[in-house]
């Protein structure tokens, strides 16, 4: 039986995944907290937006702004900014004519 000698380079490659793998679950960094983090960039990005459409936009933009944040918060399961959102999303898709 002959044994396969690894060549440096898979052992280093070996080496370096496992230190990463320890790493990883020592940093506690988990799934749902890479997917939170996904959330809240999400809703960052979409209060630049309504920002941007509040200075320059029409109360139809403003409107649909808003309950992209309002469903953003939603899906992040944040729920005291997902009520906040839901009454300022009221106001503007009431001042843009859209019925609640």
């Amino acid at each position: 039986m002959t044994i396969k000698k690894k060549s440096p380079l898979q052992s280093n490659a070996n080496i370096i995944g496992a230190i990463a793998s320890c790493l990883y679950l020592i940093s506690g960094y988990s799934q749902a907290d890479a997917l939170q983090d996904t959330y809240y960039k999400a809703i960052s990005d979409s209060l630049e937006r309504y920002e941007i459409v509040k200075r320059s936009g029409t109360p139809m933009d403003i409107c649909v702004q808003a309950t992209v944040i309002t469903s953003s918060y939603l899906n992040a399961k944040d729920e005291p900014n997902f009520i906040q959102w839901k009454k300022i999303k009221k106001d503007d898709c009431s001042r843009a004519g859209v019925p609640e």
